[in-house]
């Protein structure tokens, strides 16, 4: 019998970094270089996409024309959803007028057919092979120029690599042409080294070193984390004999890599810590991509071998389904919400709670930002009535900056002006409203900090509760099942043209739960600890009554509790999951996680995961046959 044979996998291990201790100037620069080159390709990107379609133009007058309409009649259907929505806020009402909701009606419909239009005629321009020669030269001068830019960016290959991908991404997804960047100190170093190193490479290596510590299970936790203290050392140039330059960098290394692990590239991040360029103040991670052949089997091959052992590490009892939504239960200062229903055939039902602690912490955001709008509404009223008896006395720059002040939205504008205020730019006539803004200027540098830092703090807990929730539930599952849930669907907020649109309070319950984030988290636990996964439907899972069948006509967002006419009272999340249990025992399910495991003659076969985009598709076209078949 042939041996399966699958590529080894990779993984990626995150550290956190010190500022650099060596060669501090360069590595700023190398920063700086990065969003200019990042800046340069995007120049290039929306230069080409001109002057294609200047030349789709000319030569298809008819699509010019059909997208000049579709630009018009989106035009016209923004403007008339403005008046709609100014409609609303004068009659405090959701009705919209009939007659606007009639013109509405009609120009969506024109809009539609003209978009129609715009894609018959964009399948004429691919097909006409003179364009589509045309076509290939201009790409053909758009990558001599690509080319011509990576050659006098000043960056080492890995990180221009890095970045001429990150910018064709920007380029392949989006709509409207890719948008600049304005440089704020972030960026990023990276290495990729052809055919990879070994652990025991690590030291003499002539573009990434790291002195690996020796962490072991025997230290103590003050030990390991004293242990855990190294150096690492990335290549960001040459000198004049081609030697190394190095950046040198403090690290923790918290976790060991695996001992047969290759690394295939280093990334060395910077990202800014707080709201104000100005602070200074960065924070740096190593991200070590690197293969290595334990990481299908470090969790099945041991306990395989030994079923005994097995069975002492766990025991997968039952399926599990699980329903995903984020309801408000106890309305007020108890707040508690409800992210998730889970519902095991062996353990039963065993509803996911938000912690409190999340909540209170994010709406402690909340509540200082509503503090720091209320100051600088104070402070802009403040300044704009003092600016009128004083204008002729104010330098030019200062009446220049403070020209549109009160159409100002956000309070860093204000910040920036008064730190350019006092830094040698004071003049005789404002000593009686610049302490006033010296003083605002500080409590709102501290409150956004502040915000900041409570922000971060809450994502990281429930980040980690995720993670945990997730771990638990893949170690004690045989299966687990979640349905086909759209929520990016869910997260379009409806414009005031829709007279039935969801709560202010659902959609901030939506971002406080991150049900995606929960999603992910149990998608690669079920990938680490071995548990399949599947992913149904979720067509009428909620309004199908699961004990007689009966298709309810209600909107599941106004209650979480329905009484069935025909049978009885359930709570719509289990009806929900006993739904999901009755497309599984149909076979109505695609697979997103097969485990790893170990054949009768002793064989390892590699688990495989699918993103949850490409099972959507497998279920979608799983779907259509099952539609055909009926």
């Amino acid at each position: 019998m042939k041996r399966k044979t699958s590529p080894i996998p990779t993984k990626v291990y995150k550290y956190g970094l010190l500022a650099p201790v060596e060669n501090v100037k360069l590595v700023d620069h190398a920063f700086y270089l990065g969003g200019k080159f990042y800046n340069k390709l995007i120049e290039i990107e929306r230069t080409s996409r001109n002057e294609y379609r200047q030349e789709r133009a000319r030569r298809f007058p008819n699509h010019d024309k059909v997208e000049k309409l579709v630009a018009t009649l989106s035009d016209q259907k923004k403007k008339l959803s403005e008046i709609i929505k100014a409609s609303k806020i004068a009659t405090k009402s959701r009705n919209v007028p009939p007659e606007l909701a009639t013109e509405y009606k009609t120009l969506a419909a024109a809009y539609k057919s003209a978009k129609l239009r715009q894609d018959a005629e964009r399948e004429q321009c691919k097909k006409d092979r003179d364009f589509s020669a045309w076509t290939l030269t201009h790409n053909e001068k758009k990558n001599a120029l690509v080319a011509d830019a990576r050659k006098n960016s000043g960056l080492m290959w890995g990180t221009y690599n890095a970045i001429a991908a990150s910018v064709q991404q920007a380029g392949a997804s989006a709509i409207l042409d890719p948008e600049f960047k304005s440089y704020r100190g972030e960026g990023r170093i990276v290495v990729q080294i052809q055919g990879g190193i070994y652990l025991a490479e690590l030291g003499s290596d002539t573009q990434l070193q790291i002195n690996l510590p020796n962490l072991n299970e025997s230290l103590t936790r003050g030990e390991w984390r004293q242990s855990s203290r190294t150096i690492v050392k990335m290549r960001i140039g040459s000198d004049k004999h081609k030697k190394p330059i190095w950046a040198t960098f403090p690290a923790v290394f918290h976790r060991p890599l695996p001992s047969d692990a290759r690394i295939m590239s280093a990334t060395i991040t910077r990202r800014r810590l707080g709201v104000f360029q100005s602070s200074g103040r960065y924070e740096y991670h190593l991200c070590i991509s690197c293969e290595s052949t334990m990481f299908d089997n470090e969790a099945v091959r041991p306990r395989l071998q030994d079923p005994t052992q097995q069975r002492e590490v766990r025991e997968h009892r039952g399926t599990s389904t699980i329903n995903f939504g984020w309801r408000q239960f106890d309305q007020g200062k108890d707040k508690r919400l409800r992210i998730a229903m889970t519902n095991n055939e062996v353990t039963g039902l065993e509803p996911l709670w938000l912690p409190r602690e999340i909540i209170l912490g994010l709406q402690k955001c909340e509540n200082l930002r509503s503090i720091i709008d209320m100051k600088f509404n104070e402070v802009r009223a403040l300044l704009t009535t003092w600016l009128t008896p004083h204008k002729q006395d104010c330098p030019a720059w200062l009446a220049e900056s403070l020209q549109f002040l009160h159409t100002w939205k956000q309070p860093d504008k204000l910040d920036r002006v008064v730190a350019n205020w006092g830094s040698g730019m004071r003049f005789p006539a404002d000593a009686d409203i610049y302490p006033v803004l010296a003083e605002w200027r500080t409590k709102h540098r501290h409150l956004s900090e502040w915000m900041m830092r409570q922000r971060r703090k809450s994502y990281n807990h429930r980040d980690d509760y995720y993670l945990k929730t997730a771990a638990r539930l893949a170690q004690s599952s045989s299966r687990m099942v979640i349905e086909n849930f759209t929520i990016s669907k869910v997260a379009v907020k409806p414009g005031p043209e829709v007279e039935k649109t969801g709560g202010n309070e659902a959609r901030h319950n939506r971002t406080l739960a991150a049900v995606s984030e929960l999603r992910s988290a149990l998608i690669h636990a079920c990938s680490k600890h071995h548990c399949p996964m599947d992913i149904t439907p979720a067509v009428n899972n909620t309004r199908r009554c699961n004990v007689c069948g009966k298709l309810l006509d209600w909107d599941p967002a106004i209650k979480v509790d329905r009484q069935c006419p025909e049978c009885s009272n359930w709570d719509q999340d289990v009806n929900a999951t006993d739904n999901t249990n009755d497309k599984v025992a149909s076979g109505d399910v695609v697979t997103m996680v097969v485990p790893a495991k170990t054949s009768e003659n002793g064989e390892f076969e590699a688990g495989t995961i699918s993103t949850f985009g490409s099972a959507r598709k497998r279920l979608h076209n799983l779907e259509k046959t099952l539609t055909i078949q009926e």
